[in-house]
């Protein structure tokens, strides 16, 4: 007979994008949307558990990469919630910055932690499976991608106008799939 204990005051931590990028969508709402109402269910579930909730985000140019530390009712969640609420910055992102924020939580977070990545997963970094299978050594990891089908095919619209995240303009031609 064995006799299992629930667990109780687990770490949950969400990993969180909030980089320029994440101000786009053509489905109803944009990615930074999708991706804070995705943190706020699974917290909001966590701290019902009676678990420990903390985070960081990364990607905004403004703050770089911000730690929340876990503790216990909904203190942390609530920090976490305001700071995906900051305003986004302009400016060139780092895709390294999502490698950057995986190897903190790997060197940082507590042995036996759930970790939610919410981010666009839809780039291959060099590196992020490593960095992924070292965090799942000691970790649960779950990861919540958060895409738009406009990010892998662009519909037929003729030439459009876009703006990067530095303010540079680009025409493309959509009908042309030679761009």
């Amino acid at each position: 007979l064995k006799v299992f204990r629930e667990e109780r005051q687990r770490s949950v931590i969400l990993c969180i994008d909030s980089g320029p990028h994440m101000s786009f969508g053509t489905r109803g709402t944009f990615k930074s949307i999708k991706a804070a109402r995705s943190a706020a269910l699974i917290g909001w579930a966590a701290s019902k558990q009676h678990d420990r909730v903390g985070g960081v985000l990364f990607g905004n140019p403004a703050t770089g990469l911000r730690y929340f530390r876990a503790t216990p009712g909904r203190r942390g969640l609530w920090r976490l919630l305001r700071g995906l609420t900051e305003p986004i910055e302009r400016g060139d992102t780092d895709e390294a910055q999502l490698m950057a924020a995986l190897q903190h939580l790997d060197s940082g977070a507590a042995t036996g932690s759930l970790i939610f990545v919410i981010a666009p997963l839809n780039q291959v970094t060099a590196g992020l499976e490593r960095i992924l299978g070292s965090l799942k050594q000691r970790n649960d990891v779950v990861l919540l991608p958060v895409d738009d089908p406009a990010d892998r095919d662009l519909p037929a619209m003729g030439p459009v106008i876009f703006s990067n995240a530095a303010g540079e303009l680009l025409e493309v031609d959509t009908d042309n799939p030679a761009g």
